[in-house]
């Protein structure tokens, strides 16, 4: 009698052991084949830092410059934002994506800069294998200015900044804080629209 009582004992353990591995599959199963999240084709963009520091130019003058980096996340539903460096049209200055635009104020209010060259720049494809098929990233702008030129114009800057994916879309406008011109330093946004 024990022993048939140990054996169903045993028997139940076994059963119950089975049992809980295929709820745990059945778990793990469930939580691995739920849809993607669908994003939309048009691009998001959210500014979240800005770091501001003097350095000098890549000439052999060596000369002084104000570094502005600018941080902000990309979120693209259908991934095709950015240009392919293989791509021989790449090199055609109209295929830029990341557009600047440069502010300053006056009277209180911020105007548009007039600047000799635009402030357009060229976002590459991003070179990775996903299984989804949308593009969440973080993308880090330089913009070098001449610290003289800057400061004898203006008091109080900002950026406002788009960017346009392959199909044309173009995301919503982000700006800056405002930066006084004799900043150095680091600015943050807290406020996320990119999760």
């Amino acid at each position: 009698m024990t022993e048939f009582y140990n054996f169903a004992q045993n028997s139940g353990c076994i059963f119950m052991k089975k049992t809980l591995g295929i709820f745990i599959f059945a778990i793990i199963l469930l939580f691995s084949c739920q849809k993607p999240k669908d994003y939309s084709p048009i691009p998001v963009i959210d500014f979240t830092r800005l770091i501001v520091r003097d350095t000098t130019d890549q000439s052999e003058l060596h000369n002084k410059i104000v570094l502005y980096q600018i941080y902000f996340k990309v979120l693209d539903g259908d991934n095709d934002l950015g240009i392919d460096t293989s791509d021989s049209t790449a090199q055609d200055s109209t295929n830029n994506n990341l557009f600047f635009t440069l502010l300053y104020k006056k009277n209180g209010k911020f105007d548009t800069a007039q600047m000799p060259i635009p402030l357009d720049f060229r976002i590459p494809k991003a070179q990775y294998v996903s299984i989804y098929n949308y593009l969440k990233a973080t993308v880090i702008a330089n913009l070098t200015f001449d610290p003289n030129i800057l400061s004898s114009l203006f008091d109080t800057i900002k950026f406002s900044f788009y960017v346009i994916d392959q199909a044309h879309n173009r995301s919503n406008i982000q700006e800056t804080p405002e930066i006084p011109v004799n900043f150095r330093g680091v600015m943050v946004d807290t406020d996320t629209i990119i999760r």
